[in-house]
């Protein structure tokens, strides 16, 4: 309900955020890069890939009430934030010009866009539970300018991130996917958050209802 969680959980909620915008925009940024090098593609690919990218994220957004009506807040955000990050630390290393390749490279970053798009409205609407409705304006400009601060990061550092592992000899991290690996490690961080503010959470509601006895 409003007002559960205070600031600690809020501002948990809010670092959640920040890494799913930079998950967002490192996709948004990195994705033509890295075609165009690895598999040859042109804008026109490219475009056919926004439109699935948009189809993807409506249909996961649209999903996210019903998953969590079915198993809770807590289970599809979690579930979200591992595969998320399984599928973001997999994404840039299929670089093999073959048809296998290119298959599971987009599997793995269409799953990504759709992890990314059901935690941006789950994250969003459990930090807006935080804090009391009087705080109303101050959590959503807080939450606003957080993603903002994410894609900032995104920008500076990502493309910084790719043209550096590009560099790199053969092994894990090269031909640009050190960015991604990084963001699979932060959204397993925040899975693991999560599932600790969870664990505390219903610690909290089972003492009060045996005080209550």
């Amino acid at each position: 309900k409003q007002g559960e969680g205070g600031w600690l959980q809020f501002c948990i909620f809010l670092s959640g955020l920040v890494v799913v915008s930079i998950s967002t925009n490192c996709v948004l940024l990195l994705w033509p890069l890295y075609i165009k090098k690895h598999f040859n593609w042109n804008d026109g690919q490219y475009a056919l890939i926004l439109l699935a990218v948009s189809l993807v994220s409506a249909a996961s957004m649209a999903a996210c009430p019903k998953l969590e009506a079915k198993w809770g807040q807590t289970g599809p955000t979690v579930a979200a934030l591992i595969l998320g990050g399984t599928c973001a630390s997999m994404a840039f290393l299929f670089q093999w010009l073959s048809p296998l390749s290119i298959a599971l490279h987009l599997g793995c970053m269409l799953v990504l866009v759709a992890c990314n798009a059901l935690l941006e409205v789950s994250l969003l609407a459990r930090a807006s539970l935080c804090l009391p409705p009087a705080l109303y304006g101050t959590s959503f400009g807080s939450m606003t300018c957080f993603v903002g601060i994410g894609s900032i990061i995104a920008n500076l550092a990502g493309s910084r991130l790719y043209q550096a592992s590009l560099e790199f000899p053969i092994g894990l991290g090269s031909g640009g996917a050190m960015p991604l690996m990084l963001v699979g490690l932060l959204l397993y961080l925040v899975a693991l958050t999560v599932c600790g503010i969870s664990c505390v959470s219903t610690r909290r509601t089972a003492a009060a209802e045996i005080s209550l006895r």
